[in-house]
């Protein structure tokens, strides 16, 4: 884990200490876990995770990715693979935050308003 913690501060491009910093620790803690003279507790390792949005799993074991992606990240890469104007990424974002029941509702009407276009269009 020391080289991983070292890895993850010279990406972020940070200082031992502003590193401990932002986690509100001790300066020379950092060296320590760095070092392997001490292993972080698993409050540290999770207020790393959460501060720098690193996986917990990468942290402890080196397997998988480094950074867990965030949400906008996610949604940019919609946005680029489908090329999603703004609008479009608002929709899709507005309609992830909604409580499943919320979705449901928004689903059903829909697929009501479909249908009742279907109808008026269809000859007869």
């Amino acid at each position: 884990m020391k080289d991983r913690i070292k890895l993850i501060r010279h990406t972020l491009g940070l200082t031992q200490q502003k590193f401990a910093d932002r986690l509100g620790i001790k300066g020379n803690a950092i060296s320590q876990y760095e070092s392997g003279r001490n292993a972080p507790i698993d409050a540290v390792v999770s207020l790393i995770c959460r501060e720098f949005n690193v996986s917990e799993a990468w942290l402890r074991t080196g397997e998988g990715e480094m950074f867990v992606p965030k949400e906008e990240d996610a949604l940019d890469e919609l946005a680029k693979q489908y090329n999603l104007s703004d609008v479009d990424c608002v929709l899709v974002e507005k309609f992830l935050k909604l409580k499943p029941t919320e979705r449901q509702a928004v689903i059903a009407y829909m697929k009501d308003v479909v249908s009742a276009l279907n109808t008026k269009t269809t000859p007869g």
